[in-house]
């Protein structure tokens, strides 16, 4: 669905059409510029998403929930200016997140607390971060490779 228009994904807007059994959803250069906190929901079994180069700036806290077998999040290049406490709902399965390019200014030193042991790679590579606490990472046991 990659360079479609569309505005909004609203609650539960793959579920609600039948589509639960989505595994991968790409959603690139879509000019996206709002996500409901139900927009995945009862995908229990989507393990890629990505929503590179849209206009998101603001992610819920509850984006991801119930999506335990995400092993992918590539939310590069859009408007995310902070992530705050507990941005992530526990993601075991979760290796690799990108927000590279994500516009971030801030992020909360709890914002991947819940991602512990799972995640390997996380790219916060061309933002606007000035400052980023130690604390931020110290609960990320698995991680191999961070690009800032």
């Amino acid at each position: 669905m990659d360079g479609n228009y569309i505005k909004e994904l609203s609650k539960d807007s793959f579920s609600s059409v039948g589509l639960i059994h989505l595994q991968k959803i790409s959603l690139k250069d879509c000019k996206i510029a709002r996500v409901d906190e139900n927009a995945f929901s009862q995908l229990k079994i989507l393990s890629e998403i990505n929503l590179e180069n849209n206009n998101i700036s603001k992610l819920p806290a509850k984006l991801f929930d119930g999506n335990e077998r995400l092993n992918t999040i590539i939310l590069a290049r859009n408007q995310i200016s902070s992530l705050s406490s507990i941005q992530f709902p526990p993601l075991r399965s979760l290796k690799k997140l990108d927000l590279s390019g994500a516009g971030l200014e801030r992020i909360n030193q709890k914002a991947f607390i819940n991602l512990g042991h799972s995640l390997e790679t996380i790219n916060l590579h061309d933002n606007l971060l000035k400052n980023i606490r130690g604390e931020t990472f110290e609960n990320l046991h698995g991680l191999k490779v961070i690009m800032i």
